[in-house]
């Protein structure tokens, strides 16, 4: 996954999170840059054996997706060669 995409999603979640959590704890988010706790869950993500699977099966899944459309075209030259229009 590319490093500005995961960046992004990690952003929009924490965002989406932030307010009512900062709102319950006002003096630890004042302390927090969330730029470093964006920077923190992104490595603790790459790290995690979970997040790392899913993103092993995300790639072979798009293997295989990308040699099924390969079959299609195969199949539709071909099928081309027997009915041409």
């Amino acid at each position: 996954m590319e490093t500005s995409f995961l960046r992004d999603l990690v952003s929009l979640r924490i965002g989406q999170r932030w307010e009512n959590w900062s709102r319950a704890h006002p003096h630890l988010a004042a302390a927090i840059d969330r730029v470093r706790l964006i920077d923190s869950v992104i490595t603790s993500l790459r790290e995690d054996p979970e997040f790392i699977r899913a993103m092993e099966q995300a790639q072979a899944d798009e293997n295989k997706l990308q040699a099924a459309t390969q079959l299609i075209a195969l199949a539709e030259r071909l099928i081309a060669r027997f009915l041409p229009l």
